[in-house]
């Protein structure tokens, strides 16, 4: 995670937004039907939301001064920086001084005051447009408390409309050093609308205006206006519903270049939070001193804005790439050293199972007198043979000879009962059980027998110790030949003086299988080619006998190389004995 972290390195760019409201026509006259009631309360309170009417339009007329209420469009909508207020419903409060006449009040007023719970009256009675209260010492007040809605269509015709342009510094990459600028800047990108779930909603075409209507905004949020708010409860238990008291609405706006090919896109978030909203107007009627006050609710947009580009640097990802490696071979390093080093016996124990030394001689030497003892061991336990297709003796151990020699070999181990050594023998003749080539008899062959022997050699079979010493080297890599030990590179050379003189019997018939085995091998990797064939893993054995010529065959060069060095004469090497055994052998 730190690695991408690090190789996609963030900028900041910078961001303005323009933002302006815009109301259309304000057609229809329906508002909310249901209950919009809210009197927190009971009656008492300051505020209330109560009998609510329907707001009209100014333009389409203006109502009569106490029969209702109408609104101009420029009322409806509020702007403060990145925000914007839109009128769903208002509280109207219209008090009148002097009853509305100046010239009433100060001539009819008490007379009139006197004589209005008589039904005798003498002088004109009250110019006020409202219900006077009863009682005389509010009398004088002229006023009223009425709630309206807004009609529903309304909501479609009221909407933000905005622009986000940004500007950021380009890299200091070559490829973006090239272009000769030193700012990227435009003004449209793609911009995408999406719910709190995630879910795309609309997709606006880079260099478009982003238009939003109120009813849009509340659908993606996931409200309505008939909803009810979540919050405390008066003591009436009454509840509010968002037409009556509000609601924010968040814009949460990321720019990034997260597009296609790295563009601009700036992703939309939209979240709803219904709770209180209110915006006070305040109306001088006329020259008197008559007030209209009106306390809107409605829906507030906030804009919340940022931005990050990231740009892919190469370079920080490869430092980082191999400092993570190099670090992540330091604990392997540590612990390597510990133990070769800090554990006394056992490290001397390790340190000569990790530096494996492998002499040449030894090997061959030792892996020849080996097979040979393994053969003439064989030889004495076999109790079968017939000729093969090709005409040669097969010789091979039964089943009954092996459980009879392993019957004795086992015979009063101090560990093993006799169900348990009865089970050794039956699971060692399950897995190393061949056949006569001619009958299909099931016997220990000498090839299987052979095969399990030498499976745990450090040089896993003839092929390995006679690659060494090839003078030909068809399944050498080129690497193999760069880093060929001096003495194996003059034992080529003499070979390769004989096979220019006619002698033939330098050269080492491979077989193609082998190859493609050694082939398909790590040895083409640097680990595997200074290793050479000392660690190639074990292929399938070979027929003795093709083993046995073909060391024969670099005996012969051994011998030949070794009378040229001492410059005297050496005894050839004798031909193989054409005895039983040898013919088991081969």
């Amino acid at each position: 995670i730190a690695l991408f972290q690090v190789y996609l390195v963030p900028v900041d760019p910078h961001l303005r937004l323009q933002l302006w409201k815009d109301v259309g026509a304000l057609t229809g006259t329906s508002c909310p039907s249901g209950s919009y009631d809210y009197d927190p309360g009971n009656g008492t309170g300051h505020w209330s939301f109560t009998g609510s009417g329907c707001a009209t339009d100014c333009s389409a007329g203006l109502a009569a001064l106490g029969s209702g209420a109408c609104v101009n469009s420029w009322q409806l909508t509020k702007q403060d920086g990145n925000s914007l207020f839109f009128a769903t419903s208002f509280n109207e409060e219209v008090n009148l001084r002097y009853h509305g006449d100046r010239s009433w009040m100060v001539n009819y007023f008490d007379q009139w005051l006197i004589e209005r719970g008589s039904g005798n009256s003498t002088v004109p009675g009250s110019p006020c447009p409202f219900t006077v209260s009863s009682t005389d010492s509010e009398a004088r007040q002229c006023k009223q408390k009425a709630s309206y809605l807004m009609p529903e269509s309304w909501l479609e015709s009221m909407m933000a409309k905005f622009t986000m342009e940004y500007q950021v510094q380009f890299p200091d990459s070559f490829a973006h050093a090239m272009s000769g600028k030193a700012m990227m800047e435009t003004s449209g990108m793609t911009t995408v609308l999406k719910n709190t779930a995630g879910e795309t909603i609309r997709e606006i075409a880079a260099g478009e205006v982003i238009s939003v209507s109120v009813q849009e905004a509340l659908s993606i949020a996931g409200l309505s206006t008939s909803d009810y708010i979540e919050a405390d409860l008066p003591n009436n238990m009454q509840r509010a519903k968002i037409a009556a008291v509000g609601a924010t609405v968040l814009f949460h706006m990321e720019v990034s270049n997260t597009g296609d090919l790295g563009a601009p896109v700036n992703e939309i978030t939209i979240q709803g939070i219904p709770g209180f909203v209110t915006q006070k107007e305040t109306d001088l009627l006329d020259f008197e001193g008559s007030m209209r006050v009106r306390t809107y609710s409605g829906i507030r947009f906030k804009f919340n804005y940022r931005g990050t580009f990231t740009w892919f640097r190469m370079d920080k990802f490869v430092y980082v790439f191999t400092m993570c490696v190099m670090w992540l071979q330091l604990p392997g390093m540590i612990f390597f050293s510990f133990a070769l080093r800090c554990l006394g016996t056992l490290s001397e124990a390790l340190a000569g199972y990790t530096y494996e030394h492998i002499d040449f001689t030894k090997e061959v030497i030792g892996l020849t007198a080996r097979n040979m003892a393994y053969g003439f061991s064989q030889e004495d336990a076999s109790d079968l043979h017939e000729e093969s297709g090709q005409g040669k003796l097969v010789y091979g151990m039964s089943l009954r000879q092996v459980r009879r020699r392993l019957h004795h070999i086992l015979n009063g181990h101090p560990t093993l009962t006799g169900p348990e050594r009865k089970l050794f023998t039956e699971f060692f003749l399950a897995n190393a059980t061949g056949s006569l080539p001619t009958t299909g008899r099931d016997a220990v062959t000498y090839e299987t027998y052979m095969q399990h022997l030498c499976s745990n050699e450090n040089m896993k079979s003839f092929m390995d110790v006679v690659s060494i010493i090839d003078p030909v080297g068809a399944n050498k890599n080129a690497l193999e030949y760069v880093f060929t030990d001096k003495t194996v590179k003059a034992l080529h050379e003499l070979a390769a003086k004989r096979r220019k003189s006619g002698d033939t019997d330098t050269q080492m018939v491979h077989d193609t299988k082998m190859i493609v085995l050694n082939r398909l091998k790590l040895q083409a990797s640097i680990w595997a080619a200074q290793r050479c064939n000392l660690t190639r893993c074990q292929l399938g054995q070979e027929a003795l006998e093709a083993q046995l010529e073909k060391l024969q065959s670099a005996g012969r060069t051994l011998n030949d190389f070794a009378s040229k060095l001492s410059g005297a004469a050496v005894p050839p090497v004798p031909p193989l004995m054409k005895s039983r055994t040898a013919e088991r052998l081969v």
